[in-house]
């Protein structure tokens, strides 16, 4: 539009999204990529480390146990008593 073009025509000079996409991607570094996908989200707080190394003995032996427990033998579920 600067250049005497009308939206339309700005619109084809600039080209395709797939196109502008993929330039961006090509001019960007490959460490900024993959510092920004591998970023975290946010540090767990003293509180979270706490409970997660106290309650660790109950979830690992959980875990443990679920593990070892072949699908057959999975949990039955009880039906409640029937009326007479």
């Amino acid at each position: 539009m600067e250049d005497g073009l009308s939206e339309s025509e700005a619109i084809e000079a600039v080209g395709p999204v797939s196109q502008i996409v993929q330039q961006i991607l090509m001019e960007t570094p490959l460490p900024k990529l993959v510092k920004d996908k591998v970023k975290p989200r946010r540090s767990l707080k003293v509180w979270e480390i706490v409970l997660l190394v106290l309650g660790a003995p109950l979830w690992l032996s959980l875990l443990i146990l679920h593990l070892q427990m072949p699908a057959s033998q999975a949990p039955v579920e009880i039906s409640p008593l029937r009326q007479m």
